[in-house]
């Protein structure tokens, strides 16, 4: 194959050889398709024309054995390459149906363009299987999606009630905080007036208790002492203190 003219190109030197940057198949099969240049010529340095087209199709179809064998390519992949590079532009060349159907009816190797129709055939059942399998993992998806949505509003439902109660409780917790500042405050006047109350009273009745006790130490104190007065405001001032202490204890 590398000694054959029709191979000679770099390009399908290195798809023969198996390098790493060499073409695909397809794109080799295409380019030994159209290779004319190449192909053996008469004595007068003409192509052979009768002989063009087979040796084009030999050429295509060594070359595809040899990758075949070479790269372990699958039967589908093969098919493709022979699709792209050789069926759909010979299929273009057909222009109308009479020719179309002489290129039907011309068929010889039927074994091979029933296997090609069977992948084929098989090829579109597998994607119209994942085509449905597609559509049923949609489907699920989408009452799945519809399922979370709903469970979605819900929660936000439910959110949203809780935010209302918690706002509601706040505001009742402020209300009861102000509420019972107010009386705080409240208490504390009342508690500072009745000190004010109790501390006025307390003055004036140790004011007025002194008052009696230095009389009655005054009485003491005469040439000739009075004993009686000092006894009588002593005892006045005992009983003034001792209502004033029960009046502590009552409040």
């Amino acid at each position: 194959m590398l000694r054959h003219p029709i191979f000679k190109q770099q390009k399908l030197q290195a798809v023969i050889r198996n390098l790493p940057d060499a073409p695909s198949c397809a794109e080799a099969l295409a380019l030994v398709y159209a290779g004319d240049a190449m192909l053996p010529q008469d004595a007068s340095g003409a192509l052979k024309s009768s002989d063009q087209e087979t040796q084009r199709l030999n050429a295509a179809n060594c070359l595809l054995v040899w990758l075949s064998d070479a790269k372990q390519l699958a039967a589908t992949e093969l098919i493709e390459s022979l699709n792209t590079a050789l069926w759909i532009p010979s299929a273009r060349a057909l222009l109308d149906d009479g020719a179309r159907l002489r290129a039907l009816t011309e068929i010889e190797d039927v074994q091979g363009v029933g296997l090609v129709c069977e992948l084929y055939r098989q090829q579109a059942r597998e994607k119209t299987n994942l085509a449905e399998q597609a559509s049923r993992d949609a489907a699920r998806l989408k009452d799945r999606v519809a399922a979370l949505e709903e469970e979605l509003g819900e929660a936000l439902s439910e959110l949203q009630a809780t935010k209302s109660a918690l706002e509601s409780l706040r505001r009742e917790r402020d209300l009861e905080v102000m509420t019972l500042k107010t009386d705080a405050q409240t208490e504390a006047a009342h508690l500072r007036d009745d000190i004010e109350q109790i501390r006025s009273r307390l003055l004036r009745r140790l004011v007025t208790d002194v008052e009696q006790l230095e009389l009655g130490l005054t009485a003491l104190r005469s040439p000739e002492p009075r004993f009686h007065v000092m006894q009588d405001r002593a005892e006045r001032v005992v009983d003034a203190l001792r209502t004033e202490l029960n009046k502590l204890r009552e409040e």
